[in-house]
């Protein structure tokens, strides 16, 4: 389920492919989970499949509303040792878990959008039960599965999108890319949008953090051989 809903994300987020390094170049990188609303509009969707999270949002927020309202300085009760509005980050943040592959970073970030109080988010991220590495590893996948990204160009998008540095390398590591299919790819995109001799290209997937043998590799599929310029459509 977590697959097909990351699949839905990424389809809505990018009408198109897009080379990690173009994200650079334009100053704006792209997030898997870039759109909160887009999030918040999917979990909507999904509301038979979650009812009973859903309810106890709704009951946790009731349940506070009528203890507090008669009180000026609202003091929340305890649940098991945990306040409502930490209660209710938990709750919210393994939903959003359950449909998108999110670093630390995003979860808190998504929950203080979500109107809970920052320091509920905290909690509510440190209390999830996420495993960031293997949050980390299914961003990576996606990554790969619908850009064009080489091994460094992924590990800096995955730090951007706010994971560790340890865990940014353990999704690149990991994600089971090609980079030289990686690099075929990029080229692809690159001359999709426009014109671009050998040496630009070349210079292009170097920036892109793309090996001399990786970024040689995707120019040669493409029929950019050394001293020429033109490509040619072999790869389609």
């Amino acid at each position: 389920m977590k697959k097909i809903a990351l699949a839905v994300l990424l389809l809505v987020t990018s009408m198109a492919f897009t080379a990690c390094g173009m994200m650079r170049a334009t100053g704006s990188r792209h997030s898997i989970a870039e759109s909160f609303e887009e999030l918040r509009t999917r979990i909507e969707r999904l509301e038979e499949e979650n009812e009973d999270l859903l309810d106890e949002v709704a009951d946790l927020k009731e349940d506070l509303q009528e203890k507090t309202a008669n009180t000026a300085q609202a003091v929340p009760e305890n649940y098991d040792g945990e306040t409502l509005g930490q209660k209710e980050a938990v709750v919210l943040a393994k939903l959003y878990l359950k449909y998108s592959y999110l670093s630390y970073e995003m979860v808190v970030q998504y929950l203080v959008e979500d109107g809970i109080a920052y320091e509920d988010a905290i909690y509510g991220a440190d209390h999830c039960d996420a495993d960031w590495f293997s949050e980390a590893l299914g961003m990576a996948v996606g990554y790969v599965e619908y850009e064009a990204c080489s091994y460094a160009g992924l590990v800096d998008q995955l730090e951007y999108d706010g994971f560790t540095w340890e865990q940014a390398i353990y999704g690149a590591q990991y994600c089971g890319a090609d980079w030289f299919e990686q690099a075929v790819r990029a080229v692809e995109i690159y001359t999709y949008y426009e014109s671009f001799t050998r040496e630009e290209l070349l210079e292009e997937l170097m920036l892109d953090g793309f090996t001399d043998e990786e970024a040689i590799y995707g120019l040669e599929v493409y029929g950019y051989e050394e001293g020429g310029d033109e490509g040619n459509d072999e790869a389609n």
